[in-house]
């Protein structure tokens, strides 16, 4: 496979794909045995690779490859297992110590004046096989947060603690901001508040979509397992930061076509609000505007 060709099907350079195969190659090496002839790590990789970036059956990757379908399938998950294992902590993880953690609030803060933000949430949706158990409750999700203590300031006499930036669809708590609901009739603070919003958190929307741009596998019903499903994504999500991180090139061409979101409502407009929330968004409106 050429380079031109080897960056367009697995998504990274010549020079990305020896260093990763080189990294996995102690945890995905197999020797010959005196029935079968081993497949190399270069090729479990590749496969591994052309699976997630491509909507291709496993059958197709089979007939690709020279491989038998029975093949590819636990190559795949072995190769994807091994990425989880041995990079994912590496590749992904949140800041922890105070430094960086205030290096993030500036850096959010840069993007449109909006303070005390620490990170931004969005819903990014993966079909897979209804488990057995609880097959309606499936893509359901529940998210839950904490946040470091100590770097809260004082805004307007409130305490006003660090945040996380959510969309419409999430509820408004005391430690996740969503934009106020327009119903035609917001006042300029609150037009200013949503707007500083949404070009902040527009970052993880467009992280969203290069990882399923890249992996175009996650915009297709994944079936397997839960088990295997939630290491496939993983996977996933470690080879977009390796790829990032060795400064890839990313074809906007592979976004034609991605969805993010797929029948994900926004919450109960009429549900109780958090008043410690709306006296905290408050001064952060007064801030922006």
């Amino acid at each position: 496979m050429d380079r031109q060709r080897l960056g367009r099907e697995l998504r990274m350079s010549q020079v990305t794909f020896e260093k990763l195969c080189e990294e996995l190659a102690p945890f995905v090496e197999r020797w010959d045995t005196k029935y079968r002839k081993v497949i190399s790590v270069r090729e479990r990789v590749a496969i591994t690779l052309y699976r997630l970036a491509d909507t291709a059956s496993y059958r197709a990757v089979s007939n690709l490859f020279g491989v038998g379908k029975s093949t590819v399938c636990p190559i795949v998950l072995e190769v994807c297992s091994a990425i989880v294992e041995f990079l994912f902590k590496r590749l992904i993880h949140l800041s922890v110590t105070r430094q960086d953690i205030e290096t993030e609030v500036v850096a959010f803060f840069k993007r449109a004046g909006f303070p005390q933000v620490v990170g931004a949430l969005d819903g990014c949706h993966v079909a897979i096989l209804a488990p057995n158990e609880n097959p309606a409750d499936y893509d359901a999700c529940c998210t839950r947060t904490f946040l470091p203590m100590g770097l809260s300031k004082v805004m307007t006499n409130v305490v006003v603690p660090l945040a996380i930036l959510g969309d419409s669809a999430y509820g408004l708590t005391n430690w996740l901001m969503r934009p106020f609901t327009d119903r035609g009739n917001l006042n300029n603070e609150e037009v200013a508040f949503n707007t500083a919003h949404s070009k902040t958190r527009v970052v993880v929307e467009n992280a969203f979509g290069r990882l399923k741009g890249r992996f175009r596998s996650l915009g297709r019903r994944l079936d397997q397992s839960v088990e295997s499903a939630t290491t496939t994504v993983t996977a996933c999500c470690v080879l977009h930061n390796y790829g990032e991180v060795m400064k890839e090139e990313f074809d906007e061409e592979w976004l034609e076509g991605v969805q993010l979101h797929l029948n994900i409502q926004p919450c109960d407009r009429e549900e109780k609000q958090d008043r410690e929330a709306i006296d905290i968004s408050n001064p952060l409106k007064n801030f922006i505007s």
